[in-house]
């Protein structure tokens, strides 16, 4: 559950980023895209906020490429490695390390208090959204109390009407078989018209739905003060492109009268109903629904497939940006929770404590390495020519021992498998990955390998594909290959 509050903890900030993205190019949008592409561009940060996604991000370590050798003088020695000598490469790796040193830095400063956050968030979510749904029920129910189901002209049999005395303007409530709740009073037929226009329009997009994501949004991002913010410019979107879409048939008359209905009910505008769709409007929104009113028209088959194009643009980037994000925060998280190294000086001995300093794998390694996708290498005081290969519990990943053994990236190994001194990779069960020997090698990184066969470089992925195949005098020249691919 932790895990879970650290992801929508990243999707919170990944949707604020996203809001204020949009609100900053509104301006610039509101020239070239309708109320209506606004309304659901919302849909999209919202959609971000409530999936947490995780791509596959290579984690960087300063000793991904770091060769173990059982007979030399320190457990982890320096192996020439081009990818990091290649400028482009490097720089690229630096800007992942930034990232990576900020979320491991923010990572351990929740991780202290993680379970108690975690508790008052859920306490959070359980409080703000027991009081939605209570206020909800007793709104819902205080009107079929209050109102008479009547008979109307017009309106099938899948929405039913009902007159309300306390009803200060029309709205209304439930998605599914919706009620529409006009106020006891006389209504001139063009007024019910509009009315009509407007409250049906709300009922064919099915905005309750949407107006529900929005409240389940608020109640899992209770802690953002954005949340509140994007909650409001929806309401408010959510009333302008009804009035865009419904007068968007009408002629310039019918646009008028429709304008007219929508300031009679201006000033009934009070406390805002849970989960409704009105009539009314607030002074500050008055403005634009007219001007929504003015410049609607019919759209053209292009322009909409391009709308609907931008939004999906729009949801794809910040799903990418969150995706990424999602992938750097589970490797980070997941290298938190795995042992650290330590060295016990009364016993010479290399072991293991969790975050809190307790001792979950006793001092029994004459050399140890740091967990690098939850595999440790460690040499046995009895053995100290091999290499085994630990769990973050302790146990063997498999009972295999090597005599060279890279740190496992991208879920491979690098090792000598040969008495030749010939290369290859292994995977966390200890078998060759690949039945492919190279003259030399180097670790994955970012996905990617240099091999070398017949004194000549390529580069293979983590399928053991090549990518650029064995034919260029160094790496650098094969590496700028993969580049260019």
């Amino acid at each position: 559950m932790t895990q879970v509050f650290l992801s929508y903890l990243l999707t919170s900030l990944i949707g604020t980023v996203s809001a204020l993205t949009l609100l900053l190019i509104k301006p610039i949008t509101k020239k070239y895209f309708s109320a209506s592409w606004h309304y659901y561009a919302w849909l999209a940060v919202l959609i971000v906020m409530m999936v947490p996604l995780r791509a596959p991000v290579q984690r960087i370590n300063f000793q991904d490429n770091e060769i173990v050798q059982s007979g030399g003088e320190f457990l982890l020695e320096k192996a020439a490695n081009v990818i990091t000598e290649n400028k482009n490469v490097e720089q690229d790796i630096t800007e992942q390390l930034k990232v990576q040193f900020a979320l491991e830095s923010f990572n351990k400063a929740v991780q202290k208090n993680i379970k108690l956050f975690t508790n008052i968030w859920l306490l959070g979510i359980a409080l703000v959204f027991v009081q939605k749904i209570v206020s909800y029920k007793l709104f819902v129910k205080n009107v079929l109390n209050k109102s008479c189901k009547v008979q109307l002209d017009g309106v099938g049999r899948n929405v039913e009407v009902r007159i309300m005395t306390e009803a200060k303007s029309p709205f209304v409530i439930r998605c599914i078989k919706p009620i529409l709740v006009l106020p006891d009073k006389s209504m001139p037929e063009h007024q019910l018209k509009n009315v009509l226009a407007h409250e049906f329009t709300h009922i064919k997009r099915r905005d309750i739905l949407y107006k529900w994501l929005a409240i389940v949004c608020k109640a899992v991002h209770w802690f953002n003060p954005f949340m509140y913010l994007i909650a409001r410019e929806i309401e408010k979107d959510c009333e302008i492109s009804c009035d865009e879409t419904a007068a968007r048939n009408m002629n310039e008359y019918e646009k008028k009268s429709y304008a007219e209905t929508i300031m009679s009910f201006a000033f009934e505008y009070g406390r805002a109903m849970p989960l409704t769709t009105s009539m009314a409007t607030s002074k500050k929104t008055l403005k634009n629904r007219l001007i929504a009113v003015k410049n609607s028209k019919r759209k053209s088959k292009m322009r909409g497939v391009l709308s609907i194009v931008a939004v999906f643009v729009l949801l794809l980037n910040f799903s990418l940006v969150s995706a990424f994000a999602g992938g750097i925060l589970l490797s980070v998280s997941e290298s938190g929770n795995c042992p650290r190294l330590y060295f016990d000086e009364e016993q010479a001995l290399y072991g293991y404590k969790d975050g809190e300093g307790n001792v979950v794998i006793l001092p029994q390694y004459l050399k140890a390495g740091d967990f690098h996708e939850n595999a440790a290498l460690v040499i046995l005081p009895e053995n100290p020519k091999v290499l085994r290969v630990i769990a973050p519990d302790g146990t063997y990943l498999f009972d295999k021992a090597f005599s060279a053994v890279n740190n496992f990236n991208s879920g491979y190994a690098l090792v000598v498998a040969n008495d030749e001194g010939e290369y290859s990779y292994i995977n966390k069960e200890g078998e060759l990955a690949t039945e492919m020997l190279f003259d030399a090698a180097e670790n994955f990184c970012a996905g990617f390998a240099l091999v070398q066969t017949d004194d000549k470089w390529g580069v293979v992925d983590t399928n053991f594909n090549f990518k650029v195949p064995c034919k260029y005098d160094n790496k650098d020249e094969a590496l700028e290959k993969l580049n260019l691919n």
